[in-house]
């Protein structure tokens, strides 16, 4: 999950990772932009893009 501003967790999968991102290694209070898709589950953040 991926904890916004707001305090709200949004859901995502490494296949939701922006192509540049794939590789890069994941951790709790990494920076990352992502793009929001409404779905009837939820938000899921899809593009997600390491900015650190």
């Amino acid at each position: 999950f991926i904890t916004t501003e707001e305090d709200e967790d949004v859901f995502f999968t490494k296949a939701d990772l922006h192509p540049k991102s794939r590789n890069a290694t994941l951790r709790e209070g990494l920076k990352v932009g992502f793009d929001l898709k409404r779905e009837i589950k939820g938000d899921r953040a899809v593009n997600v893009r390491v900015l650190e």
